[in-house]
This record gives structure tokens, C-alpha cells and sequence, in this order.
């Protein structure tokens, strides 16, 4: 019956068509710790094991290069290995909490060097994190116009006047793409070099601390809570995509009557707790403490892959810029893959063979 009903939901139904990263990030994570419960599972069988372990690396390796803060899979990797070897000692605990925190960041940097993709010379990798701090900055401004902006003004004073008069008409807590109804809100932005805007950034939030965490938390709890889902895309249909990739695919954009109807399946999802991160959180929480209780060799891996998904979307804390749904799937595929892992077996106490 769980299973039947997670077959039903959209998380499953429908997410799993989408090609998103965050996707196949959730895909590669959740392979990554079932391995892993399988590894720890055999964990006196030296050849399964090593050989299951070397599968989860690769799995978690993987959703560690699909999204920056997806690294934090590799930290719970690490904490369900030492929990399974600390009968050992703490040394082999120590040793294997290692090998399973660099365990997938080697596979990383390994598929990173081989993948055949790679950025055309010229692109800056760091351009996430100076949309942040940019996103950042025009939040605090809009709160106060006239706080201090010594590093902005001391470099171009004119761009700092205009963020100055601009960044309150369009900063909205929903979205960075809200700053792009501004012409002269982005030049004065990208006029700036990478180490003003961040010099700026550190200035802004060591003279208000308490003011960067309130904006930080109405943004996240728009991408966590998200109180108008119609606003944070909650799925997508038919066919679509930038057009460059679309001509080179050969592909042509589609939404016809199949998937309309999939959208009013949709809708009566939203506004309910089968589409609500705070419910899957919720349901996250619920398994951690049956499975943390019960403490069966794969209950660690699972509680590790419940823990990974809660840190993960608590993460969009700092680094959240829209309300897309998308953004906390793994949270609610996680906590659906634990409510199906927990329905195979629900008895608190396991039966002697």
C-alpha cells in the first residue's frame, strides 16, 4: 500500500521524467546509500562488501558532481561506516569514517576529469556564487537604501547609486530572476568585479548579522515551505528547453492535450502534504527515529540517507535563490524511499533467525 501510493504521487509519477539535475541527483544519492545499506548489511563478507562500497562511492561520487551541496552525502557516508565498524575500535571507526567521506569525492573529482564536457575558456566556475552575494547584497539594500556600501561606492559610486534606488523596486525573496526586470539593476551589478561584490558581501554581513538571517530565512522559507506553490514551479510538462539545445536535438516544443491533463493531476496534489517539503521533512524525522530505535546494520545506512536529505535541504538556508520546487526533490524522494524501506519490515524488534 506504501508503495502504491508513492507509485502515485507526483515526486514519482511525473518528477522522474523530468530532465532535471536535481532529478538525477536525488537518483544517484538514494542508489548511492541503498548500496551502501547493502555493504554494511554483508559487512563480514570482505568481497561484497568492498565490492558494494566501491558501487556507493561511484553512485555518491556522482550526486556530489550534480550539485555543490550535494557533497553533504559524503558526510553521512563517513558516520554510517564508523557507526558499522565501531565494535572494531576507534581507530578502524576513525579509518573507515574516512574512507567514506573521501570515498566519493575521489570518484568526483575522478568522473570530473573525464567527463567530456568542460567549460569554454573564458567562463567563470565561481559565477554561482557571485550571483549569491549579489542576490544577497540587493536584498540587504532594499531593506535599507542607505546603509553603508564602502567597497561598492569606493570602486564605482554611480553603480552604487543605482543599486541604491533600484534594488527596492525589484528584490523579491521568491526569486533572483525578479533582479532582471532592472536593465539598470544588472549592468550596475556585473560592473562590479568578483572580489568588490564579495568584499561587500563580508562587509554587509558582519555590520548586520541579525539582518542577513531574517532575509535568509524568508528566502528559505519560501523554497522550503513554498506558501504559493503556483509560484515556484511546481512540475513541468511536455517539451521544452533552451533553444540552442532544442535545434541541435532536433526537437520542438510540445504541450498538447496529454500533458494538460497531467497538470490537473498535478493540481490536486498542491496545497495538500503529498506536495509539501514540510510533510516529507516531517516523514524524514519520523523514519530517522524508527530506524536510529531499531538500529538494524541497514537502518544506519538509511537513517545516514534520511540525515543526508534533511541536511541537504536545511543547506538552501544559505545558498537558496528561487522557490522551485525542484530544488528540495531529494527531501521528499528520500523520505518516500524511507517510508517504503520501512513498510518491507515494520517491526520495531527483528525476530532470532
Amino acid at each position: 500500500m506504501v508503495l502504491a501510493g508513492a507509485m502515485l504521487a507526483p515526486q514519482v509519477l511525473l518528477y522522474q521524467a523530468i530532465m532535471w539535475k536535481d532529478v538525477l541527483f536525488a537518483n544517484f544519492a538514494i542508489a548511492g546509500f541503498v548500496a551502501l545499506a547493502h555493504a554494511v548489511k554483508r559487512w563480514e563478507r570482505l568481497r561484497p562488501r568492498l565490492a558494494l562500497l566501491i558501487l556507493a562511492f561511484l553512485l555518491l561520487g556522482m550526486a556530489c558532481l550534480l550539485r555543490q551541496n550535494g557533497a553533504l552525502v559524503a558526510v553521512f557516508s563517513a558516520v554510517t561506516l564508523a557507526w558499522t565498524a565501531r565494535k572494531s575500535g576507534w581507530r578502524k571507526a576513525v579509518a573507515w569514517a574516512t574512507a567514506g567521506f573521501a570515498g566519493p569525492l575521489v570518484f568526483m573529482t575522478a568522473l570530473d576529469v573525464v567527463t567530456p564536457v568542460k567549460d569554454p575558456p573564458g567562463v567563470n566556475r565561481d559565477v554561482g556564487l557571485r550571483l549569491l552575494q549579489g542576490y544577497d547584497l540587493a536584498g540587504a539594500i532594499a531593506a535599507d537604501p542607505n546603509r553603508p556600501l564602502r567597497a561598492l561606492e569606493a570602486d564605482n559610486p554611480q553603480a552604487a547609486a543605482d543599486l541604491r534606488q533600484e534594488a527596492p523596486k525589484y528584490y523579491s525573496a521568491t526569486r533572483v530572476d525578479a533582479l532582471l526586470g532592472s536593465k539598470t539593476l544588472g549592468k550596475a551589478i556585473t560592473s562590479y568585479s568578483d572580489g568588490v561584490i564579495a568584499e561587500q558581501w563580508v562587509q554587509t554581513l558582519t555590520e548586520d548579522p541579525v539582518g542577513y538571517a531574517k532575509r535568509r530565512f524568508d528566502v528559505f522559507r519560501w523554497v522550503f515551505a513554498t506558501p504559493d506553490i503556483d509560484q515556484c514551479l511546481p512540475i513541468h510538462l511536455g517539451v521544452d528547453g533552451p533553444p540552442k539545445l532544442m535545434d541541435e536535438l532536433g526537437l520542438k516544443t510540445r504541450l498538447d492535450g496529454e500533458d494538460r491533463r497531467l497538470w490537473n493531476y498535478t493540481t490536486w496534489w498542491m496545497d495538500t502534504p503529498g506536495l509539501s517539503h514540510p510533510a516529507f521533512a516531517l516523514l524524514a524525522v519520523a523514519v530517522t527515529g524508527f530506524l536510529l530505535l531499531r538500529r538494524d546494520a541497514a537502518d544506519i545506512a538509511m537513517a545516514g540517507l534520511m540525515l543526508s536529505a534533511l541536511s541537504f535541504g536545511a543547506s538552501f538556508y544559505v545558498i537558496s535563490l528561487a522557490c522551485d520546487y525542484r530544488y528540495l526533490y531529494f527531501l521528499d524522494l528520500a523520505a518516500i524511499t524511507g517510508a517504503v524501506y520501512v513498510a518491507l519490515d515494520p517491526r520495531l524488534r527483528r525476530r532470532s533467525a
